[in-house]
């Protein structure tokens, strides 16, 4: 094929040459798909299908973006500066004056190695052979006593800079923030997501709670963030119904409040009652820094759904190894079902090496099939990609409706916004379409459950943030709030 024609090897102009770059490029794109599309299968071929299909609400909603708040980002990034500068004289004079140790850069690797392992002494961490002080590491340092607050501090600096560099994200001329969305970037169908293809924005699928205050609705609009319930767990369920006709862990998940019965089961010492909304508050409360015991039990059943093993998890959820390998005993006694799906997974990845899902996605394994690593990727694979794909596949309904405007998609949630006057009419709607029906075996229909949030911006409701999400009940009988100071609104 003759792209271009020239007396000379070279393109005449740098815009030419960019032309005759574009045009390979698509070219040779067309000739690797001409040579793929006859090898796929019904399955890989749905998929592929599906791929193209989703394309348009992406486009859509990398194209929109979400309109920012710009005198939140000034004021807030004013505050963790100094939240900031406060620490990092703290620090100084822990290590200065506390134990006479010049202070340090916690940017630098090279000072947070030689201050942990050669002034502190500690046992070296290392992460691929070589010693690291990433985050990781200051964690599992933190468990040492005197080594706790200078852990903690160096922390809490490199959360606060991560903040700010968040802050400092550039933004599109209208005041929109917008992000990139990768289709077929990830294993498991799920999307990813990086900065706009107008070199601003950032990945939206990973902002702390915190700084979702900055997202506001366009005037006249109003924000629903809708997410799926306990949707992976349900996965989990789903999968075991379908491969030995065991209903004991979904209906478990459908029973009520899953992440609190964990709990029940877990802290045998709480004073649990069978008042399920008492238990809630129970299970909330704190278990350990900012982490309540229900948030520590959430990470323990996914964990031991995903093949954890009780030291793994006894250092991710804090809780002490010796309960967690009790709870195990006494979880998968009651359901059964869950090491027996995890020896099919091993057994099909060694006889096999794929997993096909039962949403219809296929995937190969190309790792050690018989290393724990690969097992492990193999077990979460499904009610990942799974979740993933049920996602997909409601929003695409959301879409082709077109009764709102889609703003990002997070894994098992939307964001959305819509015409506030149209709320009571367009959100049970959205949720409906989110809430589709799956054939399971034997004639079960697995159908996840939303939980939608509504507001003026993305940050919970709180008193200093009366115009953020909160709880939809069928009605919100607020109205937004002229705009304020961030500091006044959300900190003091």
């Amino acid at each position: 094929m003759i792209i271009w024609r020239s007396t000379d090897d070279e393109p005449s102009s740098p815009a030419l040459a960019e032309q005759v770059y574009n045009g390979l490029d698509c070219c040779v794109t067309v000739e690797v798909l001409e040579a793929l599309l006859p090898k796929l299968t019904e399955i890989t071929g749905a998929t592929y299908d599906w791929a193209c299909r989703l394309q348009a609400p992406i486009l859509e909603m990398e194209l929109r973006g979400c309109l920012i708040d710009k005198q939140a980002i000034h004021s807030v990034s004013a505050l963790y500066r100094d939240q900031a500068e406060r620490i990092q004289i703290q620090l100084d004079q822990i290590l200065s004056e506390g134990l006479g140790i010049d202070p340090i850069n916690p940017g630098s690797w090279q000072q947070k190695n030689d201050l942990l392992y050669n002034r502190l002494g500690l046992p070296h961490v290392r992460k691929r052979g070589k010693i690291t002080s990433d985050r990781s590491a200051l964690e599992k340092l933190s468990l040492y006593y005197h080594a706790e607050t200078i852990c903690r501090h160096i922390i809490l600096l490199q959360d606060l800079r991560k903040k700010l560099g968040f802050l400092k994200t550039p933004i599109g001329e209208d005041g929109r923030m917008r992000t990139s969305f990768n289709i077929g970037g990830t294993d498991t169908g799920r999307l990813s997501s990086y900065a706009s293809a107008f070199y601003d924005g950032t990945n939206l699928q990973n902002i702390a709670p915190e700084m979702r205050r900055i997202f506001i609705a366009d005037p006249g609009m109003k924000l629903a963030y809708i997410d799926l319930e306990q949707a992976e767990s349900r996965a989990v369920g789903a999968i075991i119904w379908n491969l030995f006709g065991d209903p004991a862990y979904l209906d478990f998940c459908e029973s009520g409040d899953l992440h609190t019965n964990v709990a029940r089961m877990t802290f045998k010492h709480l004073p649990w009652t069978d008042d399920m909304k008492r238990n809630k508050e129970i299970a909330s409360g704190r278990f350990y820094r900012d982490l309540s015991y229900r948030d520590a039990c959430k990470r323990l059943g996914h964990g031991s759904n995903y093949h954890g093993q009780p030291p793994q998890m006894a250092k991710e959820t804090r809780i002490p190894v010796g309960l967690v390998t009790e709870f195990q005993r006494e979880y998968f006694a009651t359901f059964p079902g869950i090491p027996r799906w995890h020896e099919s997974v091993r057994r099909r990845l060694l006889r096999e090496g794929f997993i096909t899902t039962f949403m219809g996605r296929n995937r190969w394994f190309f790792g050690r099939r018989w290393d724990n690593q690969t097992l492990n990727a193999a077990i979460a694979y499904e009610p990942q990609s799974a979740i993933g794909d049920y996602l997909n596949r409601g929003m695409f309904s959301v879409w082709e409706r077109g009764i709102c405007q889609l703003l990002v998609q997070i894994h098992d949630a939307i964001l959305i916004q819509y015409p506030e006057e149209l709320e009571d009419e367009i959100v049970p709607a959205v949720c409906k379409l989110l809430e589709h029906e799956v054939p399971l075996m034997n004639g079960r229909k697995l159908v996840i459950p939303t939980e939608a949030a509504t507001g003026w911006n993305w940050a919970y409701k709180s008193e200093k943030n009366p115009d953020g999400i909160a709880k939809y009940k069928g009605t919100d009988q607020r109205k937004r709030t002229p705009p304020v100071d961030f500091l006044d609104q959300l900190f003091s």
